[in-house]
């Protein structure tokens, strides 16, 4: 079964969080023991540069996670798109494009 695909638009320098649910059946997925990696790469290729991790908040019965940017993470990229995709357990679940769009107001 092939990842839903969802692409986000980010801005450089800011915080970028979204709140992704679970369902199998209609119903909560338990995600309880299931190990959650999201990771960003410059390309879906193998050899692809990892440029940052998600953080990653879970409330498991609820079926619900919560994957976050920090502004640190997003100032160090250059404009463009990356690959990113979230797995749950042994599946790749969510996959998609990150826009990081450039900003234009910076601090002195």
């Amino acid at each position: 079964m092939l990842p839903h695909e969802l692409s986000f638009d980010v801005y450089r320098g800011d915080s970028f969080s979204q709140r992704l649910r679970f369902v199998v059946d209609g119903l909560p997925e338990d995600l309880t023991d299931k190990p959650i990696l999201a990771q960003v790469r410059t390309s879906t290729d193998l050899t692809a540069k990892l440029v940052c991790t998600f953080s990653v908040a879970r409330q498991d019965a609820l079926g619900i996670i919560d994957i976050a940017l920090s502004p640190n993470d997003t100032a160090k990229l250059k404009a463009g798109d990356y690959a990113y995709d979230i797995q749950v357990g042994d599946r790749t679940r969510i996959a998609g494009t990150i826009t990081l769009v450039p900003d234009v107001s910076r601090g002195a």
